[in-house]
Parts: C-alpha cells; sequence; structure tokens
C-alpha cells in the first residue's frame, strides 16, 4: 500500500478469526495482489476483498484464519512483507537486464 494510504480495521467479537481492513486511497490492482499473497499462506481459510468507490475510495479486504493459530492482522501483514520483498527483486533484476541491455 502507499505511503499516502490510511488503514484502520474491524475484527468481530464473535469470531476472533475474521477481521476486515480499510485501506483508502486503494482500489482492485492493490487489493488482488493483496489478497493473492494472503491466501498462500496455509492458516488463512478465506480472504476477499471489496472496493467502495463513492464517496470516498477505498478498498475492504477480509481475512478469515484458522481457530488458535494467526490472527488475520498477522497474515495480512505477513503477505504486505511478502508482495513488497517479491516488488523489490522484480524491481532490481528489471533495473539489471535493463543496464545490460543498454551497454
Amino acid at each position: 500500500m502507499s505511503a499516502s494510504s490510511t488503514s484502520s480495521s474491524t475484527s468481530s467479537a464473535a469470531s476472533p478469526t475474521t477481521e476486515t481492513f480499510r485501506f483508502e486511497e486503494q482500489g482492485y490492482t492493490a487489493g488482488c495482489v493483496v489478497r493473492e499473497s494472503v491466501l498462500r499462506d496455509e492458516d488463512v481459510v478465506f480472504a476477499g476483498i471489496q472496493v467502495v468507490e463513492r464517496p470516498n475510495e477505498h478498498l475492504l479486504i477480509r481475512v478469515q484464519t484458522k481457530p488458535g493459530g494467526t490472527t488475520p492482522r498477522q497474515a495480512l501483514v505477513r503477505s504486505i512483507c511478502r508482495t513488497k520483498d517479491q516488488l523489490e527483486n522484480l524491481q532490481s533484476a528489471f533495473q539489471s537486464a535493463l543496464a545490460a541491455a543498454c551497454q
């Protein structure tokens, strides 16, 4: 998520394994990337996204984890960190390939 976006979350008292996270000024692209990464976590049972466009665009990501394991917040943070690392590796590989091609 961009440095300018803000986030908040709500969890259900009835289900501590489910939490919904809200990211301001984010849309489907960021949501799909994060959702796919969250779903790779073996402790995650469900991850879904919803983009609310009006009046202010924001992204909702709902995460449900297995009972007694990772919390939804931990799974989301891990997935965002994993995605950030993958994007940094992609950027580095691209820049290396571009530098080699321009010589």
